[in-house]
């Protein structure tokens, strides 16, 4: 936290990021790429202790949901095709 506190130019960029992997993770969840959306899941997860005193613990479940909900969607694609 205190990278935060000397560098005040991150926090608007880290906003940047999470606003911009929002919008990436609802665009692959859309378009049925799902190891998009595990990669957009991680991401998300990494970022949340950074706003651990504003929308950190949302963030944290949106990115541990997408994730899961990337893996297993990706592994039913998988098992339809080989079917």
């Amino acid at each position: 936290m205190n990278v935060l506190e000397m560098y005040p130019w991150i926090t608007p960029l880290l906003w940047l990021i999470v606003v911009i992997s929002i919008f990436w993770s609802y665009h692959s969840f859309r378009s049925k790429r799902y190891s998009m959306l595990v990669l957009s899941g991680m991401l998300q997860t990494i970022l949340s202790p950074l706003f651990a005193f504003t929308i950190g613990p949302i963030l944290l479940a949106l990115g541990l949901t997408q994730f899961y909900m990337g893996i297993v969607n990706a592994k039913r694609v998988k098992a339809v095709r080989h079917d």
